[in-house]
């Protein structure tokens, strides 16, 4: 994966507490199940003191963490809806395949009407995929170590039972590496996780 697609990815870090998504999802031409993403509306950023000691704590030396309702309502002063979750993360996919159709239908974009359609149709398939995904999405607490930018980009996706978390910045590069802690609900258990980190000059 280049830096430019990295860079593009579809997480954005707007504070210490949530992540917003951006329009493209899916950064691939066809949509691979064993390799789906992980949606902006299922991942979290611990933050504040108390919380990110809670978040030390229940790791340990571990990387990540299944955890329950006790533990998350210590780590958020709000609750979760999983449902919610999905139903965001289904209308993100099919926005962005209605807009790619509707571009491809322009004559503007007739020499780039069969890559903008297989977009589209990658996008279809994540939200059926989606569809079908029971809404008792599993908690995980998770530790990356990343040198934190004001334009970093998380972007979480699967491979197999191995979850994939690359993060990207533009900067200086000169911020030192730090313990960042997520929550994230996934609809599988981690079997392993795989951290990547690259930062632009």
């Amino acid at each position: 994966m280049n830096l430019r697609n990295l860079l593009a990815m579809t997480f954005l870090i707007s504070s210490s507490y949530s992540v917003i998504a951006q329009q493209r999802v899916v950064h691939a031409d066809t949509f691979v199940p064993s390799e789906a993403p992980i949606s902006a509306s299922r991942m979290f950023m611990v933050g504040g003191k108390e919380q990110t000691s809670v978040a030390k704590n229940i790791l340990g030396d571990a990387i990540y963490k299944r955890i329950d309702q006790s533990v998350l309502a210590r780590l958020f002063s709000r609750k979760f809806d999983c449902v919610a979750m999905l139903t965001e993360q289904i209308n993100e996919a099919e926005s962005y395949a209605a807009k790619r159709e509707n571009e491809a239908a322009l004559p503007l974009f007739s020499k780039d009407r069969e890559g903008m359609l297989r977009e589209a149709a990658a996008h279809r398939g994540y939200a059926a995929y989606t569809k079908e995904l029971s809404s008792a999405l599993l908690p995980y607490v998770i530790k990356v170590r990343v040198a934190l930018q004001g334009t970093g980009q998380f972007y979480l996706h699967w491979q197999g039972n191995r979850l994939v978390i690359s993060y990207g910045a533009l900067g200086s590069g000169d911020s030192s590496p730090e313990d960042v802690f997520l929550v994230i609900f996934v609809e599988r258990a981690i079997a392993a996780i795989e951290v990547t980190s690259v930062t632009a000059q």
